[in-house]
Formats: structure tokens, sequence, C-alpha cells
């Protein structure tokens, strides 16, 4: 937007940049590398790891912002945008109201929790958190644990859980996943993703396949489901990203992960599996996704002015595709101020 001369608003709920990071398990690191995880021009302090972890990230955002001077409301939560009339919207906050000729929506998307409604649920007397509310992996020490989910979400508690010397850890999945190793002979696997974005889907479906039985052999004889080997597929048209090991499989092969079927049910004091297992694990971590809470009166795409960013993950990563789609964004904008 700078670069095409205008100056823009950013009404942000957090009291400071990077605060819905901040809230994260210290342990969270990225599944991206280093250097296509970066803002515009910005690059991370000598020393960064390859994989930058939360903090770095956290960091990183703050000077940006900093260098750049944005003009930011922070404390100030929307509830609402509507249109005021065909050439502008009426944005409803807690901070008063704005009107403005666009409106970019850059809430994220992965600000919902989503919880399957499992019968049995409201009266289980067990501790049950979701994902998005890990915490710190250390406070995991010596407990047992059911992880749900088997996506990526799924294979980032696991992965932290396999660092820490935990009781027994089951890993509830319903279908086999197709999951990539963050290093393959040392090598950051992600630093292909540019390449891998430059093909046909179906093949690169068939490229992770490869690379996945390369790093692990044959998940099956884990007592993984067999795979269906279309995480590319899912990536494009269910917005899935794909799941990252680093530490999970490892730990399944030495039996402090066991992988078991999908949840059935709960009962007050156990949990029911698909194939009529009974656990009780002293905790249950939900990791089966997030959705998307929208302030906006129309879908994407509906409403001329209304402009959403930041909804879609890539092969590449998160950094790489909204700076993309705020490139064209900005274009588009100028373009429609000075008609």
């Amino acid at each position: 937007m700078r670069q095409h001369g205008i100056t823009p608003i950013l009404l942000e709920q957090e009291p400071d940049i990077g605060g819905s990071w901040q809230r994260r398990h210290p342990q969270l690191t990225l599944n991206t590398h280093r250097d296509l995880s970066t803002l515009p021009g910005a690059r991370y302090p000598k020393g960064t790891g390859s994989f930058p972890k939360r903090d770095a990230v956290v960091r990183h955002l703050q000077t940006f912002a900093r260098e750049h001077t944005f003009d930011i409301r922070h404390g100030v939560t929307v509830s609402s945008v509507t249109r005021k009339d065909e050439s502008s919207f009426r944005i409803v906050s807690d901070a008063g109201e704005f009107y403005a000729a666009h409106v970019i929506m850059a809430v994220g998307r992965d600000t919902e929790k989503r919880l399957p409604r499992w019968d049995g649920l409201e009266d289980y007397g067990g501790d049950v958190r979701h994902a998005a509310d890990f915490g710190d992996a250390k406070t995991y020490a010596g407990r047992s644990i059911l992880v749900v989910g088997g996506g990526n979400s799924g294979f980032d508690v696991c992965n932290h859980l396999s660092g820490v010397k935990t009781g027994p850890v089951w890993f509830s999945v319903r279908r086999g996943p197709s999951v990539l190793p963050k290093r393959l002979f040392r090598f950051a696997v992600h630093r292909l993703s540019p390449a891998m974005q430059t093909l046909p889907v179906p093949l690169v479906d068939r490229v992770i396949a490869a690379t996945q039985y390369l790093a692990f052999g044959n998940l099956v004889r884990l007592g993984f489901p067999r795979s269906i080997h279309d995480a590319a597929t899912r990536l494009v048209t269910d917005k899935i990203a794909i799941p990252v090991d680093d530490g999970t499989i490892a730990a399944i092969r030495r039996g402090q992960i066991s992988v078991v079927a999908g949840v059935r049910s709960f009962e007050p004091d156990a949990v029911i599996l698909e194939d009529g297992s009974r656990l009780v694990p002293d905790m249950v971590i939900v990791a089966t996704g997030y959705g998307t809470r929208s302030l906006a009166d129309a879908p994407v795409g509906s409403n001329p002015g209304l402009w959403h960013i930041g909804l879609t993950p890539s092969f590449t990563s998160y950094f790489h595709k909204t700076y993309r789609e705020a490139t064209d964004i900005a274009q588009a904008v100028s373009a429609s101020l000075r008609r």
C-alpha cells in the first residue's frame, strides 16, 4: 500500500504485535525455512536457526512494524463490517466507527478452535484441551497423553512431546498421513518448496509420497492406516496444511508414542476408540483443526472493495503467500482509487 501512495489504518485487537504468537507454547517452531519465512525486504538476524522459533518470529514482526512506523491502532476489537453505501463500508469497533472505501480482512485462518461433538464429552471428567492451548511441553513430563488428530497440529504436538520424558502417548488418527520430514539426510526439505509450487499438483502428491517413503519406510508397519497420498491435493482443494515430522516417527519406533484408532466417544472416566479400545489418559489434546471467524457481511469475492488475505496455505510459506496476495490487493485498490 505504501508503495502505491496509500497509508492504511490497521485495527488490531492485540495489545502488541505478535500477540497471538506469544500465547503459543515456547517450543513452537516454524515448519517453513527461515529464508522463505520473512516479511518483504527483511531478514532474520545472523544466528537464527533454519526453522525460527516463536520468539524469533515475534521479534521479526515487531522489528518490521517499528521500522516502517505503520498506523496500528492496538487494543481495538472490530465487531462488524457492513456496506454503508455503494462506495464505502462501515466498520463498527469498541473504539468507535470507521468508514473506508476498501476493507482488508486479515484476521487469520486459525482463529477459531474446532472440537468434534463426541458423545459423552460433556460428562467426561478428565482434562481436555485444544492443541492451541498446548502450553509448555515440559509440563507434560510423566503424564499419559492422548493426542487426537493426525494432521499438522497433531504431528506438531507429538513432535514436541517426543522430546519430553512423558508417560505413554497415544496418537489417535483416522486416516494414513502424508507427512514430510523436516530434514532428510540433514537437508531442510522445505527449501525445495518453491520448485514444488511450479509442478502439477498430482505430481507433487507423488513426490511427497516418495519422500515420505524414503524418510520413514512403510508407515503402515508403525500402526498408521494406509495413506491415500494426496497431501498436495488436500492443500490446494481443502486448505489443509501438510504435516511435518520432527521427532514423532522416531518416538513411535522407540515405543514412547503408539498409533491408535480414531475416537468414538467419551465416558465419565475414559475415552472409547472406534475399535472398541478403552483409554484412561491423564490428558486429552484435541488437534482437529481451526476455523476462521469472519466479521464481514459477504463471502470472499462477492463484495467489491472487501478483500480477504491470509486464508490460504501454500507450498512455500504463509509469509510468501500473503506477500503475493498483498501485492495483488494493493495494485487493485490503487487502480480503483485512480478511477
